[in-house]
Formats: structure tokens, C-alpha cells, sequence
């Protein structure tokens, strides 16, 4: 034993037990001896324990590098979790809710005969439950996407879908102003995961709570005051996006939301974030953001057209 650990030791006898005599610690080795009885006594190695707030912080700054990764290489577990339209199911993107209602229906009837419940299934239910109680809950029609909801629930096993599911429950009770229903379904979630898709899940059923009360200083808790704050994946970009330049908007931050705005107009596609943009408006969400942006594609219009007309006059002047 050297004096540099000698107080990652714990010295239980100090005094020997058979003369009384005191120990001197070995200069080696765990186990000391009374120099004047010979009597041997072992010093036990004390194993640290870890402190728990430590601990804690460095599962933090792990958990942060993998999702930041993530933001850039999606791993296989994370496109496994991403609700993007599926081939099979493109069709569904340009039809009726009725349509989509049909499929959902359709994938049950499939369960039933074939017992199916493999990934691929219960990907193609979760996605259709997503697709539908987004539906309902814009059109404020809540018991229809409860129900939707509860059924997949209640045939979907894997815990990955069953994050997605729990996250819209929490998003459609919110929208009720059914907040202690809200803050139970928030209750199931992981609000840690691994994966940065399911956890940005969660991020975005925090949000939507905080949206329903009102409190916009939590939703950039949630998603970070800018852009580069926290790790979001582009699937979830353009809706966390818009919910974050909502907060800043009403919070009088005028300017940073102008900034956000631009910043997401140059990472996604214009047509899929105007699309976000009025949907979300529907409830009330980045309304300002929304009349700003038609100003803007109203001024870039007039002025596109006149310079046109203008182009137009130039070549007929110089035709006679």
C-alpha cells in the first residue's frame, strides 16, 4: 500500500485486537501485521461508490453525443422508428381521412385473419393511427382520436410504437385541455430514450402540453431557444421548428423568430413547411409566423411580376 490510495482504504482496526498495540500500515500488499504479537489483520479495500447526481450527468453527456449523431447518421433502430410515409401507403397522403380510416381498418381485418404482428404491421398501424388522430385532433374532434389511439394501443406490443402511440395521446389530451390525462400519458413515456426519433417524440408531447397552458417559456425549455439548441431529426425538424418560432413569437422575440424562420426555410422543403405551417395555424399554433410568410410570398409575387412586365416592355421596345 502506497501513501497515494492509502484513503481508498478502510482501516477497521486501528489497534491490534489481540495486545492492543497499534498497526503501521504495510508498505505493500493489504495485510498488515502487530509488529509486537505478529498477529495478521486484513485491510479491505473500500470500493467506491458512485455518486448518484454524477452518474446521472455523465448517462447525460452520453445519451447528448449519441443524439447528436443521430441527427446526421440515423442509426438502423432510428429509421426503424421514423413515421414517414410508408411505399405501400403513399397513396393515403393525397386521399380523404375516409381513405385512410379504410386502410386503418383494413390492417386490423389483416391482424384478425393472419394474426400478423410482425414490425412491418404494427409500423403500418402505428403510422395510420398517427395519420388519423393528427386528423382529429385538428378538427377538434377528440373521442375519434382517443379511440383511434386506444386501439392501436392496445395491438401494438413493440415499445418503440408504443412511445409514438403514448406521445399523440399526450398531444390530443393537451388539446382538450384534458391536462392531468396529459401529464398521466407523459408519465408513460421515456423521456430518455436511446433512440433520438422516439425521444424527439417525447420532446414534442411536452411541447404540445405546454402550448395547451399556455406556457411558451416551456416549450423552448423543451426544444431549445434555437435551431442548433438541442439534437432534432429532419422528420421532426420542420413541426418542432414551427412550434419553437411559435413560442418566440409570443413571447415578443419577433426578430429570432424572423431568424428561425429563415433558418428552416433553408433546411426544408418550402411546400412541406408552409403545409406544417397551415395546418398548425388551425389550432392556433405560428399564426403570426404563417401571416408573416404569405405577406412575404405576396411582396416576392408583385415584385417577380413586375419585373416580368418589365422584361416583357424591354423586349417588345426593342422588337419595333
Amino acid at each position: 500500500m502506497n501513501n497515494e490510495n492509502a484513503f481508498n482504504y478502510t482501516l477497521r482496526v486501528l489497534l491490534c485486537s489481540q495486545c492492543g498495540a497499534s498497526i503501521s500500515l504495510p508498505r505493500e500488499g493489504n495485510v498488515a501485521t502487530c509488529e509486537f504479537c505478529n498477529t495478521e489483520m486484513l485491510i479491505e479495500t473500500e470500493t467506491p461508490r458512485a455518486n448518484p447526481l454524477e452518474t446521472a450527468r455523465l448517462d447525460e453527456v452520453v445519451l447528448m453525443k449519441s443524439w447528436w449523431s443521430q441527427v446526421t447518421k440515423p442509426t438502423r433502430e432510428q429509421s426503424r422508428y421514423t413515421m414517414e410515409w410508408p411505399p405501400e401507403l403513399e397513396w393515403t397522403k393525397r386521399s380523404t381521412p375516409d381513405k385512410a380510416r379504410q386502410a386503418f381498418e383494413e390492417a386490423f381485418a389483416a391482424e384478425r385473419l393472419n394474426h400478423e404482428q410482425d414490425f412491418t404491421h404494427q409500423m403500418r398501424l402505428t403510422f395510420l393511427a398517427c395519420v388519423l388522430s393528427n386528423h382529429y385532433m385538428f378538427t377538434q374532434e377528440t373521442f375519434s382520436a382517443r379511440a383511434i389511439l386506444d386501439t392501436t394501443l392496445n395491438h401494438v406490443m413493440d415499445p418503440g410504437f408504443r412511445q409514438i402511440l403514448f406521445a399523440r395521446m399526450v398531444r390530443c389530451a393537451a388539446f382538450a385541455q384534458d391536462h392531468e390525462s396529459a401529464a398521466h400519458w407523459l408519465d408513460e413515456l421515456d423521456c430518455a430514450s436511446p433512440i433520438l426519433s422516439l425521444h424527439n417524440e417525447y420532446m414534442a408531447a411536452v411541447a404540445f402540453e405546454c402550448f395547451a397552458r399556455g406556457d411558451m417559456e416551456g416549450i423552448l425549455e423543451s426544444l431549445g431557444q434555437t435551431d442548433i439548441a438541442v439534437p432534432i431529426t429532419p422528420e421532426s425538424g420542420t413541426l418542432l421548428g414551427i412550434m419553437r418560432i411559435h413560442a418566440l413569437d409570443e413571447l415578443g422575440r419577433r426578430d429570432d423568430a424572423i431568424a428561425e424562420m429563415t433558418i428552416l426555410k433553408s433546411k426544408y422543403k418550402i411546400l412541406e413547411l408552409f403545409s406544417t405551417l397551415k395546418t398548425l395555424a388551425m389550432v392556433g399554433i405560428a399564426v403570426k409566423a404563417l401571416q408573416r410568410e404569405r405577406r412575404s410570398g405576396r411582396r416576392i409575387l408583385v415584385i417577380t411580376a413586375g419585373v416580368l412586365l418589365a422584361i416583357i416592355g424591354l423586349v417588345v421596345f426593342l422588337i419595333l
